[in-house]
């Protein structure tokens, strides 16, 4: 039996929080939906929990195999879903009540390929109040392919609604950190036609110490990343992708954080196949951004890119004070 929405939350390890994620499904006021859990290996007792919502909802389903990372972990649940509009929502966040309610209101209105939600970050108590019909801009064909793809792309997958027949890929397993990056740029190299950009932030992002984000597990971890994201650069060219302003911006900032010496050139010898093969181009930057970018493509020079972005912040800094 379809559903409006499937919503996929990779579990692992995060029974501290779980029970609050998974109340915040239950308490939506939007009703037509279905919960695909994937328990990917927990071993403290976050499985056990799972079970029990799925005993008393029959809209949670659970599945529960080996660890095998987040990628693994909602692959296997795009495999389960029967909703008409997926959504992702990761274990230790919770969703205002009224999210579902607000995107199927933009559904009806405009009937989206993709719908990107702004969030609010920080813990349970800063979570505003449901707020309904926000501002929104709809995007759609040419007047898609004319809008810079900063306006709409974001590197969470957590931050799309996405229709599921638009979905033509799966997370790339063998990427353990900024799959999800990879994801949505992939999702946007396909048939998107139709993008809702969406001010609600009913998605409350919780900062905490340990998350898979705040670092990279290991030097040649980045080096396998850029490999995958010159693959998905390359599908952008091909099908005529107005993505490539994303793809610099997304290189530059891990450029930024590559230290390791020991893939440091073999990354730098991937930007500049793709600076060669057109994929982007450095006059689409801006412009405090041009020289730094410049010296890394010619010397493998991180400094200048660093300096630049140190520079501008401390001016936009002091402009700021200098107004007060």
């Amino acid at each position: 039996m379809s559903v409006k929405f499937s919503v996929i939350i990779p579990v692992y390890n995060v029974g501290q929080y779980l029970r609050e994620c998974l109340d915040s499904v239950v308490a939506q006021t939007f009703g037509d939906w279905e919960c695909v859990c994937v328990d990917d290996g927990s071993k403290d007792g976050s499985g056990l929990i799972l079970d029990e919502y799925a005993a008393r909802d029959s809209r949670f389903r659970v599945f529960h195999q080996p660890n095998g990372g987040v990628s693994m972990a909602r692959n296997r649940a795009l495999d389960e879903i029967r909703g008409e509009y997926v959504a992702f929502l990761d274990a230790d966040d919770v969703w205002d009540r009224g999210m579902l309610a607000e995107m199927n209101r933009l559904i009806d209105l405009d009937s989206p390929d993709v719908i990107r939600i702004d969030f609010t970050r920080g813990a349970l108590n800063r979570f505003k109040e449901s707020v309904f019909d926000c501002e929104y801009e709809l995007f759609v064909n040419e007047g898609l392919r004319k809008t810079p793809p900063e306006v709409y792309f974001c590197r969470e997958c957590w931050r799309v609604i996405v229709r599921r027949a638009m979905i033509k890929h799966r997370f790339r397993k063998e990427i353990k950190m900024g799959e999800d990056e990879l994801f949505t740029l992939e999702l946007l190299c396909g048939e998107v036609k139709r993008i809702v950009v969406s001010r609600y932030a009913g998605y409350l992002y919780r900062d905490r110490l340990g998350a898979a984000m705040h670092g990279w597990q290991a030097p040649e971890e980045r080096l396998r990343w850029f490999k995958a994201l010159e693959e998905v650069v390359a599908r952008c060219k091909t099908t005529g992708c107005a993505i490539s302003n994303v793809c610099l911006e997304v290189l530059i900032k891990h450029c930024i954080r590559t230290d390791e010496r020991v893939y440091a050139q073999e990354i730098r010898k991937i930007v500049r196949r793709l600076a060669k093969g057109n994929v982007f181009k450095v006059k689409d930057l801006k412009f405090h951004r041009r020289p730094g970018v410049i010296f890394y493509l010619w010397f493998g020079w991180r400094s200048p890119i660093k300096f630049h972005q140190a520079l501008v912040m401390k001016l936009v800094i002091w402009m700021g004070r200098a107004t007060e």
